[in-house]
């Protein structure tokens, strides 16, 4: 009996055990598939040049937080579940969805602060803050861990990441300090070799190239992977090719292109070699440099990178815009959703508007071309009467031909209202968005000078005032502002030059400038600025300042210069020219005190003349 029950207990044991080992195999299963599949996306995220993410990455990333919920929903005391938190708030920071990545971090903070991986998730938390433009949170949150951790590989990747940050957002200096101290506390790391690599490209960047070749070679010290070694060769050759040593940057680009081992960087090497020659402007070589990448490289990430500069150099030097075109949609196909992408999309997207406005003004030339290039305007019509006296066909006749004739005049007007607007956009497509101040001079001066009878003319004048602004050519933006005044002195556009309000005309400006320079002498020389206040009173009588300057004269020959007879001729003035001024009111009080006394001195001095005389006293 008592074997009986011997083996029956051990037999239950071992289903016990075999139960719990089958349910940690199925929960660590679980878990595995999800690490594996964020491992295998993140692997492929670090080599991605943009952090452009495709549909593939992202669905991988989206496996590994499905399975990774799995191990926090079915199987919640594992301990693989700090893991699997940790797995979903970085899937969903490297698909870019930073607030859910925010909360998945914030979640996990809160349920394993004493996690193996709390510190190097919060330096993730930090970057995702960043990304969310809560930059001092990011650094609260990364302090904290500097105070928490003497871990030197993650000092090193929290500094090499807050480097990181500042060099993406061009702050070289503040990006310098923190990849130097990564280098410093992660000496032993490969980090310390990405961070010497990222310090040599702030070097370029800064137009420093001795420094930067020095800084370069400094990576060695570090023991850099495969893949740091090839991108130090490549930025090396950039290095040549930017401070002008082609020679040097041609020589080592044919050494590694005719080494097997360097394959993977070929793409990288054609490149640089189609720049130099776009630098050297020898563009026949460079386009078939670069069209060569694009063909060889097809989708890479160097082929948009070649399909960049190639239509850059269509638009700017070949000025084959159709071409351009072509080569910025290669860019978006192969980026979609990067800064660049939306920049070549909108070139793309303006080369096609411009094609259509061009040909449009090619039809509208040859309307131009066939019409009198004096155009007529809309009072040009046939005033003669037709006489009463004619036969009724005749007169069916003449009424005909006038109709005729009038519209014309009106398909006239309109063409050369449709053609100076054409040549207006084509101007305004040249200078904002095709970059060319140059192409649009020629077609602003064309709207402005061309005839005199379009309605475009003051804007043309402005647009091309503020092209020579930008070229700090002083002088040709005064001329252009100058005939704005002369030609158009009631334009806003001028308003705008002159910086006052838009329903100000240029004869109030002149006034109050008037009014300024007369206030500014009334202290030192009053009689100077009384003959300003009655220039203003009297020439000036629809502009505001001069109701003030009538108000000032009154003022002053009252209690400056106590003339009572022009003080009162002036109060007068104003109770009579500004019935609803808003000084209406002090006035009339003054001039009701101010006659009061002319009364009061009136009868005085009768009173003296009617006063008679005592007799002379006879001795």
């Amino acid at each position: 009996m008592k074997n009986n029950i011997t083996v029956k207990s051990i037999e239950t044991l071992f289903l016990i055990g075999l139960i719990l080992v089958l349910s940690n195999c199925a929960y660590y299963n679980t878990y595995y598939n999800a690490e594996k599949y964020f491992r295998e996306a993140e692997k492929e995220f670090k080599t991605l040049p943009d952090e452009k993410i495709s549909p593939a990455l992202k669905k991988k990333f989206d496996t590994a937080i499905e399975k990774a919920n799995k191990v926090i929903t079915q199987y919640p005391e594992s301990r693989w579940v700090d893991d699997s938190y940790y797995i979903i708030a970085m899937s969903h920071y490297y698909k870019g969805d930073y607030r859910i990545a925010r909360q998945k971090f914030e979640e996990f903070a809160i349920k394993f602060p004493q996690s193996k991986l709390y510190p190097e998730a919060m330096v993730w938390y930090g970057r995702n803050l960043w990304k969310l433009e809560e930059r001092e949170l990011a650094f609260f949150q990364w302090k904290k861990i500097m105070n928490l951790t003497d871990d030197y590989y993650l000092l090193a990747e929290l500094y090499l990441s807050i480097g990181e940050l500042y060099f993406k957002d061009s702050v070289y200096d503040s990006a310098l300090f923190y990849y130097q101290k990564a280098t410093e506390v992660g000496g032993s790391f490969d980090i310390a070799a990405e961070a010497q690599f990222r310090i040599a490209e702030i070097d370029l960047a800064l137009n420093r190239p001795q420094e930067a070749i020095k800084n370069l070679k400094k990576i060695d010290q570090f023991s850099p992977s495969l893949i740091l070694r090839d991108k130090m060769q490549v930025l090396l050759v950039r290095i040549y090719r930017e401070s002008g040593q082609y020679d040097k940057a041609i020589d080592l680009i044919n050494e590694k292109l005719n080494d097997q081992a360097n394959e993977k960087i070929w793409g990288d090497l054609e490149l640089q070699l189609g720049l130099i020659y776009l630098a050297q402007q020898d563009y026949d070589a460079a386009i078939s440099r670069l069209t060569k990448v694009i063909e060889d490289y097809k989708g890479k990430p160097v082929a948009a990178e070649a399909s960049y500069h190639l239509a850059e150099l269509y638009m700017t030097q070949i000025h084959d815009y159709t071409k351009a075109a072509v080569q910025y949609d290669n860019v978006v196909k192969i980026e979609v959703n990067t800064l660049r992408a939306f920049e070549c999309r909108n070139k793309s997207s303006e080369i096609k508007r411009f094609n259509t406005i061009y040909n449009r003004l090619a039809a509208l030339s040859e309307q131009v071309a066939a019409i009198d290039l004096n155009p007529p305007t809309e009072n040009d019509t046939i005033g003669e009467s037709l006489p009463v006296d004619q036969e009724q066909s005749e007169l069916k006749k003449a009424l005909e031909k006038k109709n005729t004739t009038q519209k014309k005049t009106i398909d006239t007007l309109a063409v050369f209202k449709e053609y100076y607007t054409t040549l207006y956009e084509i101007a305004e497509i040249f200078y904002f968005s095709f970059n060319q101040p140059d192409s649009a001079i020629y077609y602003f001066e064309k709207v402005a000078y061309e005839i005199p009878y379009n309605s475009l003319r003051d804007k043309a004048l402005y647009s091309l005032y503020r092209i020579a602004s930008d070229r700090q050519n002083i002088e040709k933006a005064n001329e252009y502002a100058n005939q704005i005044k002369q030609w158009f002195p009631e334009s806003i556009y001028l308003a705008e030059i002159e910086k006052r309000p838009l329903n100000t005309s240029a004869r109030e400006v002149e006034a109050d400038s008037l009014l300024v320079k007369a206030e500014n002498l009334d202290q030192t020389d009053l009689h100077s600025a009384i003959t300003i206040y009655e220039k203003l009173a009297k020439e000036y009588t629809d502009c505001q300042a001069a109701e003030k300057a009538v108000m000032y004269l009154a003022y002053f020959y009252h209690h400056r210069l106590f003339d009572l007879n022009n003080a009162l001729t002036w109060y007068k003035y104003y109770l009579d020219t500004y019935p609803n001024g808003q000084y209406y009111q002090i006035m009339a009080n003054a001039y009701d005190q101010l006659k009061e006394i002319e009364d009061a001195l009136a009868q005085g001095t009768e009173a003296e003349e009617n006063e008679p005389q005592k007799p002379e006293k006879v001795e």
